[in-house]
Protein backbone atom coordinates (compact mmCIF):
# COMPACT_ATOMS: atom_id res chain seq x y z
CA UNK A 1 0.00 0.00 0.00
CA UNK A 2 1.51 3.32 -1.03
CA UNK A 3 1.83 6.12 1.50
CA UNK A 4 -0.90 8.00 -0.36
CA UNK A 5 -3.34 5.12 -0.15
CA UNK A 6 -2.49 4.43 3.50
CA UNK A 7 -3.08 8.08 4.39
CA UNK A 8 -6.31 8.09 2.45
CA UNK A 9 -7.49 4.97 4.29
CA UNK A 10 -6.94 6.76 7.60
CA UNK A 11 -9.10 9.61 6.34
CA UNK A 12 -11.80 7.15 5.25
CA UNK A 13 -11.83 5.59 8.69
CA UNK A 14 -12.11 9.01 10.32
CA UNK A 15 -15.07 9.75 8.06
CA UNK A 16 -16.71 6.40 8.78
CA UNK A 17 -16.75 6.85 12.56
CA UNK A 18 -16.76 9.73 15.01
CA UNK A 19 -13.63 10.34 17.06
CA UNK A 20 -13.16 7.59 19.65
CA UNK A 21 -14.71 4.72 17.71
CA UNK A 22 -11.38 3.55 16.37
CA UNK A 23 -7.92 3.58 17.81
CA UNK A 24 -5.30 5.98 16.56
CA UNK A 25 -3.02 3.29 15.20
CA UNK A 26 -3.95 0.79 12.50
CA UNK A 27 -1.48 -1.65 14.01
CA UNK A 28 -2.91 -1.64 17.52
CA UNK A 29 -4.83 -4.59 18.90
CA UNK A 30 -7.17 -2.34 20.86
CA UNK A 31 -10.28 -0.53 19.74
CA UNK A 32 -11.99 2.45 21.27
CA UNK A 33 -15.62 2.15 22.35
CA UNK A 34 -18.56 3.25 20.23
CA UNK A 35 -20.89 5.74 21.84
CA UNK A 36 -22.07 3.95 24.92
CA UNK A 37 -25.57 2.68 25.60
CA UNK A 38 -26.60 2.38 29.23
CA UNK A 39 -24.95 -0.65 30.79
CA UNK A 40 -22.92 -1.49 27.69
CA UNK A 41 -19.34 -2.66 28.09
CA UNK A 42 -16.84 -1.24 25.59
CA UNK A 43 -14.96 -3.83 23.49
CA UNK A 44 -11.24 -4.07 24.21
CA UNK A 45 -9.98 -6.59 21.64
CA UNK A 46 -10.45 -6.79 17.90
CA UNK A 47 -12.64 -9.46 16.36
CA UNK A 48 -10.51 -12.34 15.13
CA UNK A 49 -10.03 -12.99 11.43
CA UNK A 50 -11.25 -16.55 10.95
CA UNK A 51 -10.73 -16.94 7.21
CA UNK A 52 -7.95 -18.70 5.35
CA UNK A 53 -7.48 -16.70 2.14
CA UNK A 54 -5.94 -13.77 4.04
CA UNK A 55 -4.61 -15.68 7.03
CA UNK A 56 -1.36 -14.49 8.60
CA UNK A 57 0.31 -17.72 7.47
CA UNK A 58 -0.25 -16.65 3.85
CA UNK A 59 0.50 -12.96 4.31
CA UNK A 60 3.88 -13.67 5.90
CA UNK A 61 5.10 -15.13 2.61
CA UNK A 62 4.50 -11.87 0.72
CA UNK A 63 7.20 -9.28 -0.03
CA UNK A 64 7.50 -6.81 2.84
CA UNK A 65 5.68 -3.91 1.17
CA UNK A 66 2.80 -6.11 0.04
CA UNK A 67 2.61 -7.79 3.44
CA UNK A 68 2.29 -4.44 5.20
CA UNK A 69 -0.56 -3.41 2.93
CA UNK A 70 -2.49 -6.64 3.43
CA UNK A 71 -1.80 -6.70 7.17
CA UNK A 72 -3.25 -3.21 7.46
CA UNK A 73 -6.23 -4.23 5.35
CA UNK A 74 -7.07 -7.22 7.55
CA UNK A 75 -6.56 -5.18 10.72
CA UNK A 76 -8.95 -2.50 9.47
CA UNK A 77 -11.51 -5.19 8.66
CA UNK A 78 -11.21 -6.63 12.16
CA UNK A 79 -11.57 -3.18 13.66
CA UNK A 80 -14.72 -2.40 11.70
CA UNK A 81 -16.28 -5.76 12.50
CA UNK A 82 -15.60 -5.13 16.17
CA UNK A 83 -17.46 -1.84 16.03
CA UNK A 84 -20.30 -3.33 13.96
CA UNK A 85 -20.87 -6.09 16.48
CA UNK A 86 -20.39 -3.92 19.56
CA UNK A 87 -22.85 -1.31 18.31
CA UNK A 88 -25.61 -3.86 17.77
CA UNK A 89 -24.87 -5.62 21.06
CA UNK A 90 -25.11 -2.33 22.94
CA UNK A 91 -28.54 -1.80 21.38
CA UNK A 92 -29.58 -5.30 22.47
CA UNK A 93 -28.44 -4.56 26.01
CA UNK A 94 -30.15 -1.16 26.14
CA UNK A 95 -33.42 -2.60 24.78
CA UNK A 96 -33.25 -5.53 27.25
CA UNK A 97 -33.45 -8.05 24.41
CA UNK A 98 -32.28 -11.63 24.79
CA UNK A 99 -30.47 -11.67 21.45
CA UNK A 100 -29.91 -9.77 18.23
CA UNK A 101 -33.16 -9.67 16.28
CA UNK A 102 -33.32 -10.85 12.69
CA UNK A 103 -34.49 -8.23 10.17
CA UNK A 104 -37.44 -9.04 7.88
CA UNK A 105 -36.44 -11.00 4.79
CA UNK A 106 -37.28 -10.30 1.18
CA UNK A 107 -36.07 -13.17 -1.02
CA UNK A 108 -35.91 -10.88 -4.04
CA UNK A 109 -32.80 -8.83 -4.72
CA UNK A 110 -33.11 -5.14 -3.92
CA UNK A 111 -32.30 -3.47 -7.24
CA UNK A 112 -32.97 -0.06 -8.79
CA UNK A 113 -36.47 0.30 -10.20
CA UNK A 114 -37.68 2.28 -13.19
CA UNK A 115 -40.07 3.96 -10.73
CA UNK A 116 -37.11 5.59 -8.99
CA UNK A 117 -37.32 9.08 -10.44
CA UNK A 118 -36.50 12.50 -9.04
CA UNK A 119 -40.22 13.15 -8.61
CA UNK A 120 -41.01 9.78 -7.04
CA UNK A 121 -38.23 9.92 -4.45
CA UNK A 122 -39.90 13.06 -3.03
CA UNK A 123 -43.28 11.37 -2.61
CA UNK A 124 -44.40 9.75 0.63
CA UNK A 125 -43.59 6.31 -0.79
CA UNK A 126 -40.14 7.43 -1.89
CA UNK A 127 -39.29 9.13 1.39
CA UNK A 128 -40.52 6.09 3.33
CA UNK A 129 -38.22 3.75 1.39
CA UNK A 130 -35.27 6.13 1.82
CA UNK A 131 -35.83 6.26 5.59
CA UNK A 132 -35.88 2.48 5.81
CA UNK A 133 -32.69 2.15 3.73
CA UNK A 134 -30.93 4.79 5.82
CA UNK A 135 -31.76 2.90 9.00
CA UNK A 136 -30.12 -0.32 7.77
CA UNK A 137 -26.73 1.16 6.90
CA UNK A 138 -24.21 -0.73 8.99
CA UNK A 139 -21.83 1.13 11.31
CA UNK A 140 -19.07 0.37 8.80
CA UNK A 141 -21.13 1.99 6.03
CA UNK A 142 -22.47 -0.89 3.92
CA UNK A 143 -25.72 -2.85 3.78
CA UNK A 144 -26.80 -6.45 4.16
CA UNK A 145 -28.85 -8.25 1.52
CA UNK A 146 -32.43 -9.39 1.07
CA UNK A 147 -33.82 -7.07 3.74
CA UNK A 148 -37.49 -6.22 3.37
CA UNK A 149 -37.39 -2.45 3.48
CA UNK A 150 -41.14 -2.34 2.94
CA UNK A 151 -41.49 -3.41 6.59
CA UNK A 152 -40.12 -0.07 7.72
CA UNK A 153 -37.00 1.23 9.49
CA UNK A 154 -34.69 -0.93 11.53
CA UNK A 155 -35.42 -1.19 15.25
CA UNK A 156 -32.62 -0.96 17.85
CA UNK A 157 -31.16 -4.40 18.48
CA UNK A 158 -31.95 -5.64 14.98
CA UNK A 159 -29.04 -7.05 13.00
CA UNK A 160 -28.31 -6.92 9.29
CA UNK A 161 -28.58 -10.59 8.22
CA UNK A 162 -32.13 -11.43 7.19
CA UNK A 163 -31.36 -15.02 6.20
CA UNK A 164 -30.16 -16.52 9.48
CA UNK A 165 -29.19 -15.68 13.03
CA UNK A 166 -25.51 -15.89 12.13
CA UNK A 167 -23.34 -12.78 11.94
CA UNK A 168 -23.03 -12.93 8.18
CA UNK A 169 -23.28 -10.65 5.15
CA UNK A 170 -23.02 -7.59 7.42
CA UNK A 171 -21.94 -5.32 4.61
CA UNK A 172 -21.90 -7.02 1.20
CA UNK A 173 -21.89 -6.39 -2.55
CA UNK A 174 -23.57 -9.75 -3.18
CA UNK A 175 -26.94 -9.76 -4.94
CA UNK A 176 -26.63 -6.05 -5.84
CA UNK A 177 -26.55 -5.06 -2.15
CA UNK A 178 -24.94 -1.79 -1.05
CA UNK A 179 -24.66 -0.56 -4.66
CA UNK A 180 -28.46 -0.47 -5.06
CA UNK A 181 -28.98 1.28 -1.73
CA UNK A 182 -26.39 3.85 -2.71
CA UNK A 183 -28.08 4.54 -6.02
CA UNK A 184 -31.35 5.21 -4.20
CA UNK A 185 -29.67 7.53 -1.69
CA UNK A 186 -27.79 9.30 -4.47
CA UNK A 187 -31.09 10.01 -6.16
CA UNK A 188 -32.65 11.24 -2.92
CA UNK A 189 -29.65 13.39 -2.10
CA UNK A 190 -29.70 15.02 -5.53
CA UNK A 191 -33.44 15.40 -6.05
CA UNK A 192 -34.44 16.72 -2.65
CA UNK A 193 -31.17 17.88 -1.11
CA UNK A 194 -31.81 15.36 1.67
CA UNK A 195 -28.77 15.91 3.90
CA UNK A 196 -29.17 12.53 5.63
CA UNK A 197 -29.20 10.74 2.28
CA UNK A 198 -26.21 12.76 1.10
CA UNK A 199 -24.17 11.96 4.20
CA UNK A 200 -25.08 8.26 4.09
CA UNK A 201 -24.25 8.09 0.39
CA UNK A 202 -20.79 9.58 0.91
CA UNK A 203 -20.18 7.27 3.87
CA UNK A 204 -21.28 4.30 1.78
CA UNK A 205 -18.92 5.19 -1.05
CA UNK A 206 -16.06 5.49 1.44
CA UNK A 207 -17.07 2.09 2.79
CA UNK A 208 -16.55 0.66 -0.72
CA UNK A 209 -13.17 2.37 -0.95
CA UNK A 210 -12.13 0.96 2.41
CA UNK A 211 -13.36 -2.52 1.41
CA UNK A 212 -11.24 -2.48 -1.76
CA UNK A 213 -8.33 -4.89 -1.62
CA UNK A 214 -4.82 -3.44 -1.87
CA UNK A 215 -4.69 -4.98 -5.36
CA UNK A 216 -7.87 -3.18 -6.47
CA UNK A 217 -10.59 -5.87 -6.36
CA UNK A 218 -13.26 -6.50 -3.70
CA UNK A 219 -14.34 -9.32 -1.39
CA UNK A 220 -17.98 -10.32 -1.46
CA UNK A 221 -18.47 -9.35 2.19
CA UNK A 222 -16.75 -6.63 4.22
CA UNK A 223 -15.74 -6.60 7.01
CA UNK A 224 -14.27 -9.95 6.01
CA UNK A 225 -16.52 -12.92 6.73
CA UNK A 226 -14.13 -15.79 5.97
CA UNK A 227 -14.51 -18.64 3.50
CA UNK A 228 -14.99 -17.96 -0.20
CA UNK A 229 -16.53 -14.60 0.70
CA UNK A 230 -12.97 -13.25 1.09
CA UNK A 231 -12.07 -14.00 -2.53
CA UNK A 232 -12.00 -11.30 -5.19
CA UNK A 233 -15.62 -11.73 -6.21
CA UNK A 234 -16.91 -11.33 -9.76
CA UNK A 235 -19.81 -13.77 -9.29
CA UNK A 236 -23.23 -12.24 -9.99
CA UNK A 237 -21.49 -9.07 -11.25
CA UNK A 238 -20.34 -7.97 -7.79
CA UNK A 239 -17.16 -6.25 -9.02
CA UNK A 240 -18.78 -4.81 -12.13
CA UNK A 241 -21.61 -3.25 -10.10
CA UNK A 242 -19.16 -1.49 -7.79
CA UNK A 243 -16.96 -0.21 -10.60
CA UNK A 244 -19.95 1.22 -12.46
CA UNK A 245 -21.12 3.02 -9.34
CA UNK A 246 -17.65 4.47 -8.69
CA UNK A 247 -17.37 5.60 -12.29
CA UNK A 248 -20.70 7.38 -11.94
CA UNK A 249 -19.47 9.06 -8.77
CA UNK A 250 -16.33 10.18 -10.58
CA UNK A 251 -18.40 11.56 -13.48
CA UNK A 252 -20.38 13.77 -11.08
CA UNK A 253 -23.67 11.86 -11.44
CA UNK A 254 -24.49 13.09 -7.93
CA UNK A 255 -23.40 16.75 -7.71
CA UNK A 256 -23.46 16.89 -3.90
CA UNK A 257 -20.44 14.57 -3.72
CA UNK A 258 -17.24 16.38 -2.82
CA UNK A 259 -14.48 16.78 -5.44
CA UNK A 260 -12.13 14.81 -3.18
CA UNK A 261 -14.48 11.84 -3.01
CA UNK A 262 -15.04 11.97 -6.77
CA UNK A 263 -11.28 11.84 -7.29
CA UNK A 264 -10.93 8.91 -4.88
CA UNK A 265 -13.75 7.08 -6.68
CA UNK A 266 -12.03 7.57 -10.03
CA UNK A 267 -8.76 6.27 -8.60
CA UNK A 268 -10.50 3.22 -7.09
CA UNK A 269 -12.21 2.40 -10.40
CA UNK A 270 -8.89 2.59 -12.22
CA UNK A 271 -7.26 0.33 -9.64
CA UNK A 272 -10.12 -2.15 -10.11
CA UNK A 273 -9.46 -2.28 -13.85
CA UNK A 274 -5.79 -2.94 -13.15
CA UNK A 275 -6.82 -5.80 -10.86
CA UNK A 276 -9.06 -7.27 -13.55
CA UNK A 277 -6.26 -7.13 -16.11
CA UNK A 278 -3.95 -8.95 -13.72
CA UNK A 279 -6.54 -11.66 -13.06
CA UNK A 280 -7.42 -12.52 -16.66
CA UNK A 281 -6.41 -16.16 -16.86
CA UNK A 282 -3.47 -16.95 -19.14
CA UNK A 283 -3.21 -20.48 -20.55
CA UNK A 284 -0.05 -21.39 -22.47
CA UNK A 285 0.70 -17.72 -23.04
CA UNK A 286 -2.79 -16.84 -24.25
CA UNK A 287 -5.23 -14.66 -22.33
CA UNK A 288 -8.67 -16.20 -21.90
CA UNK A 289 -11.29 -14.82 -19.49
CA UNK A 290 -12.01 -14.61 -15.74
CA UNK A 291 -13.35 -16.88 -13.04
CA UNK A 292 -16.28 -16.24 -10.75
CA UNK A 293 -13.92 -15.55 -7.89
CA UNK A 294 -10.15 -15.26 -7.66
CA UNK A 295 -7.66 -15.81 -4.88
CA UNK A 296 -6.97 -12.32 -3.48
CA UNK A 297 -3.22 -12.96 -3.29
CA UNK A 298 -2.34 -15.17 -6.27
CA UNK A 299 -5.03 -13.81 -8.59
CA UNK A 300 -5.91 -17.34 -9.78
CA UNK A 301 -9.49 -18.65 -9.98
CA UNK A 302 -10.52 -20.16 -6.67
CA UNK A 303 -13.33 -22.17 -5.11
CA UNK A 304 -16.69 -20.52 -4.50
CA UNK A 305 -19.58 -22.47 -3.10
CA UNK A 306 -19.06 -26.23 -2.98
CA UNK A 307 -20.50 -26.66 -6.48
CA UNK A 308 -18.47 -23.74 -7.93
CA UNK A 309 -14.93 -25.07 -8.50
CA UNK A 310 -12.09 -22.88 -9.78
CA UNK A 311 -12.98 -22.37 -13.43
CA UNK A 312 -13.32 -19.99 -16.34
CA UNK A 313 -16.70 -18.31 -16.38
CA UNK A 314 -19.00 -17.95 -19.35
CA UNK A 315 -21.35 -15.56 -17.63
CA UNK A 316 -19.29 -13.42 -15.26
CA UNK A 317 -16.25 -13.26 -17.52
CA UNK A 318 -18.24 -11.96 -20.47
CA UNK A 319 -19.77 -9.30 -18.26
CA UNK A 320 -16.34 -8.16 -17.13
CA UNK A 321 -15.43 -7.95 -20.81
CA UNK A 322 -18.47 -5.71 -21.27
CA UNK A 323 -17.40 -3.56 -18.31
CA UNK A 324 -13.97 -3.00 -19.85
CA UNK A 325 -15.58 -1.90 -23.12
CA UNK A 326 -17.41 0.88 -21.24
CA UNK A 327 -14.12 2.75 -20.82
CA UNK A 328 -14.27 5.65 -23.28
CA UNK A 329 -10.48 5.89 -23.52
CA UNK A 330 -9.19 2.35 -23.01
CA UNK A 331 -5.50 1.74 -22.55
CA UNK A 332 -3.62 -0.60 -24.89
CA UNK A 333 -3.72 -3.20 -22.10
CA UNK A 334 -7.51 -2.97 -21.84
CA UNK A 335 -7.87 -3.21 -25.64
CA UNK A 336 -5.70 -6.32 -25.74
CA UNK A 337 -7.62 -7.85 -22.83
CA UNK A 338 -11.00 -7.34 -24.48
CA UNK A 339 -9.85 -8.73 -27.82
CA UNK A 340 -8.47 -11.81 -26.07
CA UNK A 341 -11.72 -12.37 -24.16
CA UNK A 342 -13.74 -12.01 -27.36
CA UNK A 343 -11.55 -14.62 -29.07
CA UNK A 344 -12.06 -16.95 -26.12
CA UNK A 345 -15.85 -16.65 -26.25
CA UNK A 346 -15.98 -17.14 -29.99
CA UNK A 347 -13.91 -20.31 -29.57
CA UNK A 348 -16.04 -21.74 -26.73
CA UNK A 349 -19.51 -21.01 -28.14
CA UNK A 350 -21.86 -24.01 -28.37
CA UNK A 351 -24.09 -23.46 -31.44
CA UNK A 352 -27.54 -24.81 -32.20
CA UNK A 353 -28.49 -25.64 -28.64
CA UNK A 354 -30.92 -24.41 -25.98
CA UNK A 355 -30.37 -24.89 -22.27
CA UNK A 356 -33.37 -26.28 -20.39
CA UNK A 357 -33.05 -26.23 -16.61
CA UNK A 358 -33.10 -29.75 -15.23
CA UNK A 359 -32.59 -31.26 -18.67
CA UNK A 360 -29.43 -29.72 -20.01
CA UNK A 361 -28.63 -28.81 -23.59
CA UNK A 362 -31.29 -29.57 -26.16
CA UNK A 363 -30.09 -29.59 -29.82
CA UNK A 364 -32.06 -26.91 -31.66
CA UNK A 365 -31.26 -25.98 -35.24
CA UNK A 366 -30.74 -22.27 -35.72
CA UNK A 367 -30.68 -21.48 -31.99
CA UNK A 368 -28.33 -18.82 -30.67
CA UNK A 369 -25.08 -20.03 -29.16
CA UNK A 370 -24.82 -20.87 -25.47
CA UNK A 371 -21.80 -21.07 -23.17
CA UNK A 372 -21.08 -23.15 -20.11
CA UNK A 373 -21.25 -21.21 -16.85
CA UNK A 374 -18.06 -22.96 -15.73
CA UNK A 375 -15.25 -24.16 -18.01
CA UNK A 376 -12.17 -26.13 -17.02
CA UNK A 377 -8.97 -24.10 -17.06
CA UNK A 378 -6.72 -25.49 -19.78
CA UNK A 379 -9.29 -27.53 -21.71
CA UNK A 380 -12.31 -25.18 -21.77
CA UNK A 381 -14.57 -28.20 -21.22
CA UNK A 382 -17.88 -27.48 -19.44
CA UNK A 383 -17.70 -28.65 -15.84
CA UNK A 384 -20.35 -29.18 -13.18
CA UNK A 385 -20.60 -30.21 -9.55
CA UNK A 386 -23.10 -31.25 -6.95
CA UNK A 387 -22.89 -30.02 -3.38
CA UNK A 388 -20.20 -32.64 -2.68
CA UNK A 389 -17.83 -30.60 -4.86
CA UNK A 390 -16.72 -33.46 -7.12
CA UNK A 391 -16.05 -32.09 -10.61
CA UNK A 392 -18.23 -33.64 -13.30
CA UNK A 393 -18.05 -33.42 -17.08
CA UNK A 394 -21.59 -34.59 -17.78
CA UNK A 395 -24.65 -32.52 -16.91
CA UNK A 396 -26.64 -35.74 -16.60
CA UNK A 397 -24.58 -36.69 -13.53
CA UNK A 398 -25.96 -33.74 -11.57
CA UNK A 399 -28.33 -34.59 -8.75
CA UNK A 400 -28.82 -32.03 -5.96
CA UNK A 401 -27.66 -29.14 -8.21
CA UNK A 402 -29.44 -30.27 -11.36
CA UNK A 403 -31.86 -27.38 -10.91
CA UNK A 404 -31.53 -24.06 -9.14
CA UNK A 405 -28.35 -23.05 -10.95
CA UNK A 406 -27.82 -21.71 -14.48
CA UNK A 407 -25.22 -24.13 -15.87
CA UNK A 408 -25.37 -22.60 -19.35
CA UNK A 409 -26.26 -19.15 -20.58
CA UNK A 410 -26.25 -16.77 -23.52
CA UNK A 411 -24.63 -13.78 -21.80
CA UNK A 412 -21.52 -13.65 -24.03
CA UNK A 413 -23.77 -13.01 -27.04
CA UNK A 414 -24.46 -9.46 -25.88
CA UNK A 415 -20.81 -8.79 -25.11
CA UNK A 416 -19.71 -10.11 -28.50
CA UNK A 417 -22.32 -8.00 -30.26
CA UNK A 418 -20.97 -4.92 -28.49
CA UNK A 419 -17.44 -6.02 -29.32
CA UNK A 420 -18.20 -6.10 -33.05
CA UNK A 421 -18.72 -2.34 -33.10
CA UNK A 422 -16.29 -1.50 -30.28
CA UNK A 423 -13.41 -3.30 -32.01
CA UNK A 424 -13.75 -1.11 -35.09
CA UNK A 425 -12.98 1.90 -32.91
CA UNK A 426 -10.38 0.09 -30.82
CA UNK A 427 -8.64 -2.50 -33.02
CA UNK A 428 -5.58 -4.41 -31.94
CA UNK A 429 -2.37 -2.62 -32.94
CA UNK A 430 -0.90 -4.07 -36.09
Amino acid sequence: MTARIATRQRLWLAALFPVGLIGASCGTEKVGAPEQSAGATPPTALAEYTGTLLAASRLVALPAADRAAWDAYVTTSRRLMTVDRATVQQEVTAARLSAVQRPPNDPADFTPSSSWTSAWVQTTAGRTLVRAVLSYQTPAGGWGKHIDYARGPRSPGTGYNSESDEWAYVGTIDNFATVSELRLLGLAGSASADSSAQAAFSRGVRYLLTAQFPNGCWPQVYPLMGGYHDAATHNDDATANVVRLLRDVARNAWPFVSPALRADAADAANRAVACLLSQQVVVQGVRTTWGQQHDPLTGLPTQGRSYEPPALSGREGSRLMALLMEDTAPSPAVIASVHAAAAFYRATAIPNAVYVAGTGLVPTAGAASVWARLMEVGTNKPIFANRDGVILYDHNQLTDRRTGYAWYGTEPTTSLRTFDSWSRTFPLPR
